[in-house]
């Protein structure tokens, strides 16, 4: 089947299941079914390469963005839908991230800041921890790119009395990186390397804070089993059999999905 009759497919496929993903939905009334797959096609019409992936995982991938609560798509950052060989795996960005911590209220707010080149930059722990950091200006025409960033950091606000903080040195993000490859031949790290660095240490924020939003949780297991070398369709089923606590619409719909 080539990219245009996939892609024919990919859409029926979609439409066919707009109501099960609707009801899939259950509670989470700031989102709706249509545009879900909507924001889905977009980002397939955008990424030739997830034509390639088939019409199932992207159903799937759908469902996973319902489950965990974001909409997928580089608009807003949350959720990014990537091809993973023939399947289609979302991932969560930083902004995502920090989106479900807030909304769960596990934390007031949350940021994270890449360290660059000349930077004031330091971290002081024990009693006090803090972290200082003061940018330098940036000339007319000047990019950051990663391979001048020497540090992340990300920052948690509890109450108006707490912060804490993780960070991490780019040699300590990229061992992390390196450790966490998949086999499916895709990386984000290639395109987005600093968001990725952010992730990375918002990740490790994440083990310091005293509550975290079962969904993240629950696709950060994903996440791990798919860097163990587990196809991303397969992962996604082992979790939502054995982790997630579905509403009957998501069971339906993933019921349906598998039975094909």
């Amino acid at each position: 089947m080539d990219a245009k009759e996939n892609a024919i497919v990919i859409r029926r496929e979609l439409d066919n299941h707009g109501s099960e993903i609707q009801q899939a939905i259950g509670t989470r009334q700031w989102l709706d079914a249509g545009q879900m797959s909507r924001c889905m096609w977009t980002e397939v019409m955008r990424d030739p390469k997830l034509l390639s992936c088939s019409p199932r995982s992207i159903v799937m991938a759908v469902l996973q963005c319902t489950i965990i609560g974001l909409y997928p798509g580089a608009a807003l950052g949350h959720v990014y839908p990537v091809p993973f060989g023939n399947q289609c795996q979302v991932i969560i960005g930083y902004k995502g991230m920090i989106e479900l911590i807030v909304s769960s209220g596990a934390a007031k707010a949350i940021y994270a800041e890449a360290v660059f080149g000349d930077d004031d930059y330091s971290v002081i722990k024990g009693t006090s921890p803090k972290i200082v950091h003061k940018p330098q200006p940036v000339e007319a025409g000047e990019i950051r790119d990663y391979k001048n960033m020497r540090a992340v950091y990300a920052v948690a606000v509890i109450d108006e009395t707490t912060n804490v903080f993780a960070e991490m040195s780019r040699a300590e993000v990229e061992k992390i990186r390196d450790g966490r490859k998949g086999k499916g031949g895709f990386s984000p790290w290639s395109s987005h390397p600093i968001e990725m660095a952010k992730k990375t240490v918002i990740r490790a924020l994440c083990k310091t804070l005293p509550k975290m939003p079962k969904p993240m949780v629950d696709h950060m297991l994903i996440e791990d089993r798919i860097d163990c070398g587990v196809a991303p369709e397969t992962a996604h089923r082992e979790i939502i059999d054995a982790e997630i606590d579905f509403d009957s619409g998501a069971k339906g719909l993933s019921d349906r999905i598998n039975s094909k």
